[in-house]
Formats: structure tokens, sequence, C-alpha cells
């Protein structure tokens, strides 16, 4: 087998990965569209662990390409092309999964869980600020933030939990000696 080979086997496996994880990530999204929401604004954002998935499996070009097109595909399935749902969902998804992706790559020392909390802080942070510019112009909305951020710490905390449980097994699988740990990742 040349190297030729091996370097298309590999890719064609990364983009079979990333095209499934960006279906996991559209399937929870639609099953959690289907459960009722008990707070206004306080969507767990299950599909997110496909996202952080990507990104510490492959990086942050990876997690891009699963963000935006879960996005893409969510909101054609949803009828939200182009309207606010749609421009919160990708101005939160961009940014969060941006910050995640740097703060992984240059501070390193961050957990799964701690990145996952950083997202959707960021994420609901991103969207409280497009609805203040782009729609609502009154600095009232940013009384939102506190209860935001409560349900960015618990939603955050799960799904970084989630991805953590889902990583090992995934890294089980391939490697049976491979450890979040030991990367300085869990």
């Amino acid at each position: 087998m040349d190297l030729l080979t091996v370097n298309e086997g590999k890719a064609l496996s990364r983009l079979v990965i990333l095209a499934l994880l960006t279906a996991g990530g559209v399937g929870l999204f639609v099953f959690e569209s289907l459960l009722p929401q008990p707070l206004p604004g306080g969507k767990i954002g299950l599909s997110q662990v496909a996202t952080i998935f990507a990104l510490y499996l492959f990086g942050l070009p990876s997690a891009f390409a699963v963000i935006l097109m879960r996005i893409f595909i969510t909101s054609l399935l949803m009828g939200t092309m182009l309207n606010p749902i749609f421009i919160f969902a990708l101005a939160g998804g961009v940014v969060s999964t941006l910050t995640m992706g740097l703060v992984r790559r240059y501070v390193g020392a961050i957990t799964i869980l701690g990145n996952s909390v950083l997202g959707a802080l960021t994420h609901n942070a991103t969207q409280l600020v497009v609805a203040y510019v782009v729609y609502i112009h009154q600095s009232e909305i940013f009384w939102l933030l506190p209860y935001l951020i409560l349900i960015s710490l618990a939603a955050g905390l799960g799904i970084g939990l989630v991805t953590r449980l889902l990583l090992a097994r995934y890294f089980v699988m391939i490697s049976p000696h491979y450890s979040l740990e030991a990367e300085g990742n869990g």
C-alpha cells in the first residue's frame, strides 16, 4: 500500500466521521426541539456534543465544518433559514466554536468540561449581543445575563460531560491505551 492510498483512506475516514457527527448533531437538534422548554431560552444545546467532539478529535476547522453544516441543515429542516433564529444560531455557533477552539489551542490546560461551559457562555452572550444590536436596541435585555449564565453553566457541564464520555469511548474503541487525561484534554 503506497503513501497516497493511506492518506486518501485517512481523509475518507475523517470525512465519514465528520458527516456522522453532523448527522448526529442534526438529530440531537431535532430531538431537542421536540422536548418542552420549561424555561424561555433554556435550551440545553445537545447538538453541541457533535461540535465539541469534532473540535477535540480533529481541531477547529473540522468543528467549524460540523457547526456550519448542522446550522444550515437544521435551518432548512425547521424552516428558519435566514430568519432571526438562524441569525442567532449562526452567530452563537460561530463565536462559541471559535472561542473553544482558540482556548483549546492556546490555553491548553482547560478541560473538556471547562471548555464546554465557556462555549455555552459565549454562545448565550453572543446571542444576547446580537439581539441587542440587530433587533431590540434596549439595554434592559442584558438583565437576562445572570439567568443565561446559570443556564450556560448547567448546560455546558452536561454537554461537556456527555462529550467527554463519548470521546473516551471512541478512543477506547480505536486504541485501548489512549487516555484523554494523559493528553491533558480531559
